[in-house]
């Protein structure tokens, strides 16, 4: 009798821990949301080709043709958007559709000569 029991009893276990590993991959994966959004210029032209990171993480994804992107990441995460040229920008991932606006980093852009077998300033 105590082996039926035993064996009932670690059964039992079994069970538990099984479903207690689901509700928490369940959990796990409900703090995951997927951030969709526009990136334009200051003229509200879209940006074709801007990096969006999610800080401390290689999750990452690029603007398309028109400027939109989409992100699967942490909620409340920390969003990157990256271009040559523009100053970076921070967002913090909502559910929401994210319209960015990058503005022109005039320090960064200096003009270039290029030279057959180097570069120099003008």
């Amino acid at each position: 009798m105590k082996q039926k029991e035993h064996k009932s009893r670690s059964l039992s276990w079994r069970i538990l821990l099984v479903l207690f590993s689901i509700s928490l991959s369940t959990l796990a994966q409900a703090q995951s949301i997927t951030v969709k959004g526009n990136v334009v210029d200051p003229n509200g032209e879209p940006l074709i080709g801007v990096t969006i990171t999610e800080h401390n993480t290689t999750n990452g994804a690029i603007t398309d043709i028109n400027g939109n992107f989409s992100i699967t990441c942490a909620k409340g995460a920390t969003l990157k958007f990256s271009y040559i040229g523009y100053k970076d920008v921070t967002k913090t991932a909502t559910g929401t559709n994210l319209k960015v606006v990058l503005t022109e980093d005039s320090q960064a852009l200096d003009e270039v000569v290029v030279v057959g077998y180097g570069t120099q300033k003008k």
